[in-house]
């Protein structure tokens, strides 16, 4: 028996080139946020399958001779959904976009505290300069309040080591100084809180109110001196002749002059080269100052 079997091909082939004939790779503009498309260029011209012819000679066989040709069904193909098995260990496998990233702990000092925006009252921890500098404050080095502070002081002018008073707004702890053109200024402290009643706006005198907190200096690293500014002062309530408006900062720096007195000197501008602006003299009302009894002059 002849049989003649034809032959089966297939022809593949895969080509992308540049115009003068080398191999072309293109990559993502990584430099942007507008990747590169990557191009491909396939050929996939395809060889023509011969058929399978069968040729039988029955002149040899008896004229009862049958040709038998093997007709198996082959076997079919395994067609198990495999989408939901595991991707081999070398695949990529990024992380869900939901996985969590723990932000480090914040760690104040010891006996301080923590300032949380969401919960503290007042917009002053985080604070915008006239020079459109930003501060963020953490931590909070005096909760609650410095307690030495506590108490109604009046502005004064201290004498000088020959118990004279050189400057000329001299204004004595127990005088009422608008009357003679100088300032009449009151400070209260209760715990964090603070309010101030001055003479320099109105009449009537003007009223300003809001809380202070002591900052770390390193949140004042763009300050000269970044450690002379130990209070920040957030304004609550002002009176109606200010140009300031709730929240407006201040750092300041409070310090003891005398036994009974305090030293006052803010920066209003937040001026980083200029480390004061002002400052002032208090004296503790209900105390004795350079011998004379301190009073409150709005009374």
């Amino acid at each position: 028996m002849k049989k003649s079997i034809a032959i089966l091909s297939f022809i593949f082939s895969l080509t992308s080139c540049s115009d003068d004939g080398s191999s072309l790779s293109q990559t993502p503009d990584l430099l942007s946020n507008n990747p590169g498309d990557i191009q491909s260029s396939l050929d996939t011209s395809k060889g023509e399958v011969g058929e399978d012819s069968y040729e039988i000679d029955t002149s040899v066989a008896g004229k009862d001779s049958e040709a038998s040709l093997d007709t198996k069904e082959p076997e079919a193909l395994d067609t198990k959904d495999t989408s939901e098995s595991e991707p081999p260990e070398d695949s990529f496998n990024p992380e869900p976009e939901d996985s969590f990233i723990a932000e480090e702990e914040l760690v104040c000092p010891e006996g301080s505290e923590a300032i949380n925006a969401e919960t503290d009252s007042g917009p002053g921890y985080s604070f915008t300069t006239p020079q459109n500098l930003n501060y963020t404050f953490e931590c909070n080095l005096c909760p609650g309040g410095r307690d030495e502070l506590d108490g109604l002081y009046r502005y004064y002018t201290p004498l000088n080591a020959e118990g004279e008073c050189i400057a000329s707004n001299c204004c004595k702890p127990n005088e009422d100084c608008g009357a003679n053109g100088v300032q009449n200024e009151t400070f209260l402290f209760e715990g964090s809180q603070w309010t101030r009643v001055t003479n320099v706006v109105g009449p009537p005198p003007g009223v300003y109110g809001g809380y202070y907190f002591c900052p770390e200096a390193k949140a004042l690293n763009k300050f000269k001196e970044p450690a002379l500014w130990t209070e920040i002062f957030v304004f609550e309530t002002l009176p109606s002749q200010s140009q300031l408006t709730p929240g407006y900062s201040n750092p300041c720096h409070i310090e003891a002059s005398g036994e009974n007195s305090i030293f006052f000197e803010c920066n209003p501008q937040w001026n980083t080269s200029l480390p004061i602006y002002y400052d002032l003299n208090f004296c503790k009302v209900g105390t004795v100052v350079d011998g004379f009894p301190c009073t409150d002059p709005f009374e």
